[in-house]
């Protein structure tokens, strides 16, 4: 079986051979500013990992450009996508590195006034999400994740906002779980939601790998207030999921909690699970590195150029893995670009799921 990721990665030499059609020599960027933007709150997740990859990236960019960032966050990530293709100068001096707002494309979202392919792509890094709950909300106490499943009375779940794949991913799995919850929404950044659940406000939430591993673990879980309970899965090509390589081993798969309730032979079926199928595909470009189409060539193969270096830089490589506890999973270029554009169509039946999902209170 394939990942959907490994498919897309398949074609990375190619992309690779594609920024060479542009030479890098002529410094596209010598004397200039390159103003990045992050479309959630600092101290978050996607400003850890952004930052991350800015102050390694920028080695690597001819005419080494002065770098400056700025924090644009709201309704999900959806106001500094909206920013970036319909305010952003076209020049070569704009970028942004995001979590994807795909899910709020996918339900047709008033608020995205713009669409993903609006984008050109310079690469992108894939990663799991992982959820985690308080231990004291769980009857006796969490001691593996399947204790998950004895919980009767409602929690509180928190996330972003209302077309957030975060806050999808949370009310589409606990539906199919029949689990009881309030979904509280609306918080700009992961540190919010930690400290909701410091305070005992909400009790569960999803993180990326890079959330989890650099702000739930050492806040939530090594004190012993919250336990990881699965993770999104790989989505392979027989319509199932496997459990991905970048997660330990003892975090299962949402498929494994699903089928320790309903029998191990159990399979989710129709929209429900298309929707979610959907969500773990986007998983693969979970992050993405991006600027305004109709910018010059130029600009666009020595950024490519960066970060396809950035990808084999040791010290970035290192850091990562430390921030993330896995190795990275990256694409460049126009890989990312196919691989948006594939995860934007999607079937009717599942639409309308996602779309019910989103307005459910």
């Amino acid at each position: 079986m394939h990942s959907f990721r490994t498919i897309a990665l398949a074609t990375g030499v190619a992309a690779l051979c594609g920024i060479a059609a542009v030479p890098a020599t002529a410094q596209f960027y010598k004397g200039k500013t390159l103003n990045v933007i992050i479309n959630y709150g600092a101290g978050g997740n996607t400003d850890v990992q952004g930052r991350s990859v800015l102050r390694f990236m920028e080695e690597y960019i001819p005419g080494k450009p002065r770098i400056v960032v700025r924090n644009m966050p709201g309704a999900g990530g959806i106001v500094g996508t909206n920013y970036l293709v319909k305010a952003g100068k076209k020049d070569g001096s704009m970028m942004g590195v995001f979590t994807i707002a795909a899910m709020a494309e996918l339900v047709q979202d008033k608020a995205l006034q713009v669409s993903h392919k609006d984008l050109v792509y310079i690469g992108a890094i894939g990663q799991q999400q992982i959820a985690h709950i308080r231990r004291d909300a769980v009857p006796g106490g969490m001691k593996e994740p399947t204790d998950f499943l004895k919980i009767k009375e409602p929690f509180k779940s928190a996330g972003h906002a209302p077309t957030s794949s975060k806050d999808v991913s949370i009310k589409l799995t606990l539906d199919l779980l029949g689990m009881k919850h309030d979904h509280v929404t609306g918080f700009k950044g992961a540190n919010d939601i930690r400290r909701a659940i410091l305070q005992n406000n909400v009790q569960y939430t999803e993180d990326s790998l890079t959330g989890y591993y650099a702000g739930v673990v050492p806040v939530l879980v090594k004190p012993g207030i919250s336990a990881p309970i699965w993770h999104v899965g790989v989505p392979t090509k027989d319509g199932g999921l496997v459990h991905a390589e970048t997660v330990d081993k003892d975090i299962p798969t949402f498929l494994d909690i699903y089928k320790a309730k309903h029998g191990k032979d159990a399979m989710p079926k129709g929209a429900a699970w298309q929707a979610y199928r959907k969500i773990a595909q986007l998983r693969q470009v979970l992050r993405v590195i991006v600027m305004p189409q109709g910018v010059p060539e130029q600009a666009v193969a020595d950024l490519r150029e960066a970060w396809a270096k950035t990808t084999k830089d040791a010290g970035y490589l290192a850091e990562y893995k430390k921030q993330n506890s896995s190795e990275l999973e990256p694409l460049i270029g126009n890989d990312a670009q196919e691989v948006v554009s594939e995860l934007l169509t999607v079937p009717p039946e599942a639409r309308e799921y996602l779309q019910n999902i989103v307005s459910a209170k």
